[in-house]
């Protein structure tokens, strides 16, 4: 009752959880992307990777505005997938590399992300589909989410007066 009235859930708490129960469901979907590799050999200078940085960041300025599969098949050092336009087959977000899972799952469709650093050069990305989400709209989900957040305020804040109390508390055990 005491904690009751201190608990407050603002929009901004349901935005962020909204957005983290989305992430986590990213993660069990198979989605399809599609990349430009631009290889940095072993043993290049490094004012010659320093140069490869540059080209693989201008062709992921050129990819958000233009083709990126004319992009691609222009400047990927991908053999297996420069012919496609650099798309990639579909997989799971989950079965990903680290590197690529951040970045996937940040990105919506459409949209363009690079130049990663990736085992013989850097990448630039592009999300090119996703699977449907079974998830339902922010607002639609809005009051069961408030509950939810509340719950777990509440189970923090009790959580944290318990142990105020403890520390305050002294207790000796005698036999």
């Amino acid at each position: 009752m005491r904690l009751q009235g201190r608990i407050r859930v603002t929009e901004d708490d349901l935005l962020k959880a909204y957005r983290a129960i989305e992430l986590e469901e990213r993660d069990k979907l198979s989605y399809r992307a599609a990349w430009i590799v631009v290889a940095v050999p072993e043993g290049l200078p490094p004012a010659e990777v320093r140069a490869r940085r540059a080209l693989a960041e201008r062709i992921a300025r050129d990819a958000e505005r233009g083709d990126f599969a004319a992009l691609a098949q222009i400047h990927s050092d991908d053999p297996s997938t420069k012919a496609s336009g650099g798309v990639l087959p579909y997989t799971k977000l989950a079965e990903t590399p680290p590197v690529f899972r951040r970045v996937v799952a940040g990105l919506e469709v459409g949209r363009v992300a690079g130049p990663l650093s990736v085992p013989g050069g850097y990448a630039v990305v592009k999300l090119v589909e996703r699977e449907e989400s079974s998830l339902p709209q922010y607002e639609e989900a809005k009051n069961e989410l408030a509950q939810r957040v509340y719950m777990e305020k509440m189970t923090l804040a009790r959580r944290t007066w318990l142990d105020g109390l403890r520390r305050q508390q002294h207790v000796e055990v005698r036999l």
